[in-house]
């Protein structure tokens, strides 16, 4: 009797736990398609994160709104951390190379683009941190 007592509690303890770990908050992947959210502002950025597991690659293309200047496209390669930011080298289309971050803030998002090497200053313009919105869910998200 009390083998069957043991057997049941812990029977009802692991489907207590199993029930729980279901309603747990589920990391988001970051895949997707974002842009900037100030349209008036004079620099615009786009970025796509194609995130698989914990390792994720992203593409990005920044551009003055009057046309004028640099436009830098890049891409970069990183690991999501344990807050489930994205942590990322890049190097962009005049070979300044950097690294970043990309995490959820709210609704939004915000994005880090720190440049460590530097061919041509002038794209510099289109780093720094940005606070970005999701246009649509990639179709790689996984």
């Amino acid at each position: 009797m009390r083998s069957n007592l043991a057997t049941a509690l812990i029977a009802a303890l692991c489907g207590c736990v199993a029930s729980c770990a279901t309603h747990l908050p589920q990391k988001q992947s970051l895949s997707g398609k974002y842009q900037s959210i100030d349209a008036q502002a004079d620099s615009q950025l786009s970025l796509e994160v194609r995130q698989q597991d914990q390792s994720a690659a992203l593409s990005f293309s920044a551009g003055n709104t009057s046309g004028r200047g640099t436009a830098p496209d890049g891409t970069g390669e990183g690991q999501i951390a344990s807050d489930g930011s994205l942590h990322f080298q890049f190097e962009d289309s005049f070979g300044n190379k950097g690294n970043g971050v990309f995490k959820t803030a709210g609704a939004q998002y915000l994005l880090t683009l720190n440049a460590t090497s530097v061919t041509e200053p002038r794209a510099l313009t289109h780093y720094g941190a940005r606070i970005l919105q999701k246009k649509s869910a990639s179709s790689t998200a996984h």
